[in-house]
């Protein structure tokens, strides 16, 4: 089997027919491809709704569990799946036109993909916009160095996402999407680029992420800011030690040293709360650590400024006085 598309499902119940139908209609040959339907223990009429489109469509397959939250059903239908490739849908969200034959296009080019990489594209209450595939030429290749380097600091066109990619299954050999976090992204993805030796990108977008007010990622909290701050400095302590990455150790120290600093800023409407406190322990500490350590310029400059004039630097960094250095909190 070429490639299983991993769902997890949670109370989707309005959104959850749209997002397997996206599916559905591009998959070029049923035998070749899987619909994973992962039902983390929903308590509405998202489960029925599972089992249906399983009855209609024998490439889709429902596995109903306990609730274990987004990293569990992941790593379920990592468990069973079945093809040599495997990609991931948030079951709220959507594929925008043909995504399996843009995948299949980039494999006749480049047979030895690890990753292929594609575009998104916000999609706000129920809009949605048709897109062509991509021409031969759009296709940009990395290797697991070059890919790094602009996930760390470039331009960002590879994400930690997990959804905007399509993997070689693998690659997920010792590797599991981290239980109990939010932002689970941020402790898989770098791993996953380690050990990548082919990441194929087209700019095309071809997947709809859906813009809702009650998202786990639009509903900002302490926990979603904590665990992304966590799962960061896990990030850059492995990477750093990586071998092939010894050469790019003035960007990690750099990018943890923003880290950081940004999570005291972004934690700042929870200043209250102890997770607040020990960030800003842990804050000026890593800025005291690598004040003269090698990282860039501006990002001593911000250090410096962190450290002895921490309200002009949160002006800065909030964007007031405007996006200095091409760094924002988010």
């Amino acid at each position: 089997m070429l490639l299983s598309i991993i769902i997890p499902v949670y109370n989707v119940e309005a959104y959850l027919d749209r997002c397997v139908q996206s599916v559905i209609a591009v998959l070029p040959d049923y035998t070749d491809y899987e619909v994973l339907l992962i039902d983390d223990g929903s308590t509405d009429s998202s489960g029925e709704l599972c089992d249906a489109l399983s009855r209609q469509y024998p490439s889709v397959v429902t596995v109903h569990k306990a609730n274990g939250g987004l990293s569990d059903a992941r790593n379920t239908g990592l468990g069973i799946a079945k093809g040599e490739y495997v990609g991931f849908l948030d079951s709220d969200d959507f594929w925008l036109g043909d995504l399996t034959g843009a995948f299949l296009s980039c494999l006749r080019l480049y047979p030895d993909v690890d990753i292929f990489h594609f575009g998104y594209q916000e999609i706000w209450a129920d809009k949605s916009e048709k897109v062509s595939a991509s021409r031969a030429e759009d296709l940009e290749k990395f290797d697991r160095i070059s890919a790094f380097q602009d996930y760390i600091c470039g331009e960002h066109k590879i994400t930690r996402m997990a959804w905007d990619k399509i993997y070689k299954r693998s690659l997920f050999e010792g590797v599991e999407y981290p239980r109990g976090y939010l932002a689970e992204d941020y402790g898989c993805t770098y791993r996953l680029l380690m050990k990548a030796e082919v990441i194929v990108r087209d700019p095309a977008p071809y997947y709809g992420y859906f813009q809702r007010g009650d998202s786990i990622m639009r509903t900002k909290s302490a926990k979603l800011i904590m665990d992304e701050y966590q799962l960061g400095c896990l990030s850059f302590r492995e990477c750093y030690d990586f071998p092939a990455y010894r050469n790019l150790r003035t960007e990690i120290v750099s990018d943890l040293v923003y880290l950081t600093m940004k999570t005291y800023v972004r934690l700042q409407p929870f200043r209250e709360q102890p997770e607040a406190a020990a960030v800003r322990k842990a804050a000026t500490h890593t800025c005291r650590k690598h004040l003269l350590s090698h990282t860039f310029f501006r990002t001593k400059v911000l250090q410096v400024l962190f450290l002895f004039a921490r309200p002009l630097y949160i002006w800065i960094i909030t964007g007031k006085g405007g996006t200095w250095g091409g760094q924002k909190a988010s």
